[in-house]
């Protein structure tokens, strides 16, 4: 009887350690389509083809603030 129970446990654990290295293998693609979709090429043709047009900047002005000075009272 035990002996049945130890094979049909030892069966379960080899398919769980076979699923366990399909869904890694798949993670791994999963991974790899990311890092793809992410990349700036594959975002540069994306706007492309959505007629989107790359902006030049020039003559970006920056706002200038008042140097202020904060002292803190206890």
């Amino acid at each position: 009887m035990q002996s049945n129970s130890g094979t049909a446990q030892g069966y379960k654990i080899r398919s769980l350690k076979k699923q366990l290295g399909e869904l890694e293998k798949t993670n791994e693609q999963y991974q790899i389509t990311i890092s793809n979709l992410k990349s700036i090429n594959f975002l540069e043709t994306k706007a492309e083809g959505l007629n989107m047009v790359q902006v030049q900047a020039r003559g970006v002005d920056y706002l200038a603030f008042p140097s202020t000075t904060v002292v803190a009272a206890k």
